[in-house]
């Protein structure tokens, strides 16, 4: 990560009001009582996860759950102090998707930076698949059509083939497959 701070795209959030002592409602551990206060740039009671557990941990709680399904887990590493490897496990236990809002933002904005400036996007339409398919059956240089495309020289090589062509769209897949299974729909009786 940059020097710079990752930016919070759902902020602000406001942490629970609770005293030290006190039980407090985590998401995934149930009634727990808080045993200290984050000096993280964003402040949040800290609870034991079980009372056997090293270090105590932010309490989840609704408004936590909504920045893990929404931000980084860069900005959540930074603006709560954890561990990315916790950020980790909040996100599996909720269920949230790899790409999130946050995490796509970040993509977006790094994008630039590590494929340069003039760089394409990753996924072609189905126009521009079909160009590349065709040039590429046609014997033009896979390295060649890679860079003019942004794609690997592989995925061009792929496309060569009618094979590698269904690969990469619906319907002609399911129509190929059909006919390449021994003893399949496709089979002539």
């Amino acid at each position: 990560m940059s020097d710079t701070v990752p930016a919070l795209i759902g902020a602000p959030y406001r942490s629970p009001r609770c005293r030290v002592g006190k039980p407090i409602h985590d998401l995934l551990h149930g009634d727990t009582p808080v045993v200290a206060i984050s000096d993280a740039p964003v402040p949040w009671p800290l609870v034991r996860s079980a009372p056997t557990a090293p270090a105590p941990l932010p309490a989840m709680t609704a408004e936590l759950r909504r920045a893990v399904e929404t931000e980084s887990v860069e900005a959540i590493v930074y603006h709560w102090g954890v561990s990315r490897w916790t950020v980790r496990r909040w996100r599996h236990a909720l269920k949230v998707p790899r790409f999130n809002p946050g995490t796509q933002r970040l993509w977006r904005e790094l994008a630039s930076v590590r494929l340069g400036k003039g760089a394409r996007p990753l996924k072609l339409d189905d126009g521009r698949r079909a160009e590349l398919a065709r040039r590429a059956r046609a014997g033009e240089s896979l390295a060649a059509l890679a860079r003019e495309y942004g794609v690997s020289r592989q995925y061009a090589g792929q496309l060569r083939s009618p094979a590698g062509l269904s690969r990469s769209t619906g319907r002609e897949r399911i129509e190929s497959d059909r006919q390449m299974v021994p003893g399949g729909p496709g089979r002539d009786r």
